[in-house]
């Protein structure tokens, strides 16, 4: 069954908005944030997607060897 909050999203612009979000900590860590983002519309709620995304980058960001990269 769909949820109410499922709608269509651009996907990429969803991760830019959390990779802008997540810089600072990655500076802090020395680390380079690179991303090739496709233009994908996905179905979904975009509040738990930003959470996935982000949960996603912050660890990568923290178990990422300092002053490497997080592609």
């Amino acid at each position: 069954m769909a949820s109410r909050n499922n709608k269509p999203l651009a996907l990429h612009t969803l991760v830019a908005k959390t990779v802008q979000e997540q810089k600072l900590a990655a500076q802090a860590r020395r680390l380079r944030l690179h991303t090739d983002l496709l233009s994908v519309t996905v179905h979904g709620n975009a509040r738990q997607l930003e959470i996935i995304v982000s949960n996603l980058l912050s660890n990568a960001i923290k178990f990422a060897p300092e002053r490497g990269q997080v592609q």
